[in-house]
């Protein structure tokens, strides 16, 4: 992330052992093994804990569509000390690279609709470099995407390689 002088915070941290198992391929570091397919459909987005020890990440994974009108999925890191954006790893940013407008200072948007309305949802690429292969969105554009959490008790939620847990989250945006 980056502090108010735009220099690279140390407060984002990630570690491959901050992702289940799954998620640690060299093919597809911070990657669900399933991300970055194009499809004709969108996935039901949900959120899910992942803890291992002393590591505890909340993570969003939810469907984008493409410039061609289809879906990519991608998971992304809710990190609580993250502004309003979505950090976009190469891959995403490539797949996306259609749907990414640039206004005249230089930053760059993606548009969707939420509840009937246009916005345009902050995009950012300047994860510091050993983070780069991570999809990271603040958890203030969680908020803002009309996510909720319903009331869960997360600290009983724990990853299982064969299905996360989905009802962490009541999504009211079906895809990105």
């Amino acid at each position: 992330m980056l502090q108010p002088d735009n220099t690279p915070s140390p407060a984002l941290l990630l570690f491959p052992e901050d992702y289940p198992p799954s998620f640690r391929s060299p093919a597809k570091l911070y990657a669900h093994p399933d991300d970055y397919m194009v499809s004709d459909g969108a996935i039901s987005p949900y959120v899910f804990l992942y803890r291992d020890g002393t590591r505890v990440r909340l993570f969003y994974r939810t469907s984008l569509r493409t410039n061609d009108g289809k879906f990519t999925t991608a998971t992304f890191l809710l990190d609580t000390g993250g502004c309003p954006a979505l950090y976009l790893s190469p891959t995403l940013q490539t797949l996306l690279r259609d749907r990414i407008e640039v206004d005249d200072l230089g930053t760059r948007w993606i548009r969707t609709n939420i509840g009937g309305e246009d916005v345009r949802l902050l995009v950012r690429f300047d994860l510091p470099s050993e983070h780069r292969p991570a999809n990271v969105m603040g958890l203030p554009m969680f908020f803002l995407l009309g996510l909720t959490f319903p009331q869960v008790r997360i600290n009983t939620l724990v990853f299982d390689e064969e299905g996360v847990s989905t009802n962490c989250a009541e999504a009211h945006l079906p895809y990105i």
